[in-house]
């Protein structure tokens, strides 16, 4: 679709923050250094300065309004004082379970004697379901495994890694499931041949 120079992203694949902060600083360039900030009412449609951007850095039709986000903010700031994470500092939604509080305290005790992360949710949920009944309000809601997992994720306490798996059985090679096997391998080799 894109004729840029670059392959087309497969559909839903995801930049990282590091890449997407450098597409809004060459939309930006390619905005004020080579189009020479041309304005608004060129903007939009076939052979529009969107459009233009967009086929240059190879951007997919999807993110039109992405690029129309740099455009505007680059209008409203000083072309050398561009900033590409300016409107993305403290964005996302707040935190559910902070550091150095009960909740985080119950988290790491629980995850740390080797609780699950659905299971640490459960005690945590416990906990902020005890709270609002001595409190006499609705203050914590329930969080979620995804609110928990965001936390150990960001926590310096705690590390979660996968358990490995052990595989059953011997490394005997002279065990009688291990001979059975080689038997049945070379009778299977036999015939193939």
């Amino acid at each position: 679709e894109p004729t840029g120079r670059g392959k087309p992203m497969e559909k839903g694949a995801k930049l990282s923050s590091k890449l997407l902060e450098e597409r809004r600083t060459a939309i930006h360039f390619i905005f004020t250094s080579v189009l020479s900030s041309p304005p608004e009412d060129e903007w939009h449609g076939v052979g529009g300065t969107i459009s233009k951007i967009r086929r240059c850095l190879n951007i997919p039709k999807g993110s039109r309004a992405e690029v129309e986000k740099v455009l505007r903010d680059s209008v409203a700031t000083d072309a050398s004082k561009y900033d590409p994470n300016a409107n993305k500092k403290n964005c996302g939604r707040n935190a559910e379970v902070l550091p150095k509080t009960e909740q985080a305290r119950i988290l790491t005790n629980a995850l740390g004697s080797g609780i699950g992360i659905g299971q640490g949710a459960v005690l945590v949920n416990l906990w902020r379901a005890q709270e609002n009944v001595r409190l006499g309000n609705d203050m914590y809601q329930p969080v979620s495994w995804s609110s928990v997992q965001r936390f150990c994720s960001r926590s310096d306490v705690i590390a979660i890694s996968k358990r490995e798996t052990k595989k059953s059985g011997t490394d005997d090679e002279e065990s009688t499931w291990a001979k059975a096997r080689l038997a049945q391998c070379e009778q299977f080799k036999e015939q193939l041949s």
